[in-house]
């Protein structure tokens, strides 16, 4: 860590498990819906496993969110400029928010981002929603993509 330090890098530990966790629920969940797949939907996938939504992966999503954050917010203060990459860290922001309001947070989605008919169908919807709106900034690759958040905002 103090090699880290001389580059004003600040590692954040983890449980292997919950990184585990964490990447199915961002591989398997988020990708797919981030990029307009209806995976929660069998009449569309003809899967009627993948309609089951895994709560526990969700909460290791958070889980490991949430220790970004708290990293975050004990090594930083107001005047710290958090810029968070990708759908990965999507409620990074909103955990820093809940710790410190008066944080700076920044959002760049590296993916696409899904239609309101395709985010409609992912059940954490609006925590997910929740999470990138309490960016001060949030940006997008394209334009559609851009379009696809502020419709998914004013219909969710």
């Amino acid at each position: 860590t103090e090699i880290l330090a001389q580059h004003s890098c600040i590692p954040v530990f983890l449980d292997e498990d919950l990184v585990q966790k964490h990447n199915f629920f961002s591989e398997d969940y988020l990708w797919p819906v981030f990029h307009n797949m209806k995976i929660f939907d069998s009449t569309i996938t003809g899967d009627a496993d993948m309609e089951s939504f895994d709560k526990a992966l969700w909460k290791s999503f958070l889980a490991l969110n949430n220790a970004y954050a708290e990293v975050i917010t004990n090594n930083g203060d107001e005047d710290t400029l958090v810029w968070i990459h990708d759908y990965e860290l999507v409620m990074v922001p909103r955990f820093v928010y809940h710790r410190n309001p008066d944080f700076t947070t920044g959002l760049f989605l590296h993916c696409a981002f899904p239609s309101t008919e395709v985010m409609s169908c992912l059940p954490v919807r609006e925590e997910i929603l929740h999470g990138m709106l309490s960016s001060r900034l949030v940006t997008f690759q394209t334009f559609d993509y851009l379009r696809h958040f502020m419709s998914c905002c004013a219909e969710l």
